[in-house]
């Protein structure tokens, strides 16, 4: 599980951890999805010195990945809980890491996307494909800008990726549209009903003066109309 934060607190975490036990009982039978099956991952560009402090306190460990400078390891949870800091990584050893930031510009879009388009095992493409969901939501000025409003300007594949989130946007505007199209439609029933209505009463009140004034020739002439 991935979560783009721009603060870990203490709170966050264990906020994450509680997605993360919700997840673990989803499964349709007891320990249909394991425990070891889980791995937290909070991201932030700068480091949580505050969290990272705390932790130990609160009784669990804390291992800075030796191999792996800017990844942090958390002990002592139900399930694995890392938190990574992409400004301690090595860009040309972690692209897809240092990528999870709001900052993201269109030159390293246009990375991901390539690095995507070229590997060809599909689950680690899927793999890709969760990440940049989590990086388009997180910097999606960056990806309109990329795409532009037409599907047609859509780069390459981007569209394949984004396909399910684009049509779902348009569904939903579609029923908006004809929402809105049918209250329309009902305002301007309503006012013709209205007027309708209204030129009803004006007739009867005529008719009635007339007849009430012994005048039936003018009432049927007025029937007539």
């Amino acid at each position: 599980m991935l979560f783009l934060q721009v603060n870990v607190t203490a709170n966050t975490l264990f906020k994450v951890l509680a997605y993360g036990c919700l997840y673990k009982i989803s499964g349709e039978h007891v320990n249909t999805i394991g425990a070891d099956s889980i791995t937290i991952s909070l991201v932030q560009e700068g480091k949580p010195e505050k969290l990272l402090r705390q932790l130990p306190k609160m009784g669990y460990t804390v291992n800075p990945a030796r191999k792996a400078p800017g990844i942090y390891k958390i002990t002592g949870f139900p399930f694995p809980v890392q938190v990574i800091v992409t400004e301690e990584l090595k860009k040309e050893d972690y692209l897809w890491l240092t990528s999870l930031t709001r900052k993201l510009s269109e030159e390293q879009a246009e990375t991901l996307f390539q690095t995507r388009q070229s590997t060809r095992e599909q689950g680690k493409r899927e793999n890709m494909d969760s990440v940049l969901n989590v990086i388009s939501n997180a910097n999606k000025k960056t990806f309109e800008q990329l795409f532009g409003e037409e599907r047609s300007m859509l780069r390459g594949g981007l569209y394949e990726i984004f396909k399910p989130e684009i049509d779902k946007a348009a569904k939903e505007a579609a029923e908006e549209a004809a929402k809105e199209a049918a209250l329309a439609a009902e305002k301007a029933a309503a006012k013709k009903l209205e007027a309708a209505e209204t030129r009803n009463r004006e007739d009867r009140r005529i008719i009635l003066e007339k007849l009430e004034s012994g005048d039936v020739e003018g009432a049927l002439a007025f029937l007539r109309q």
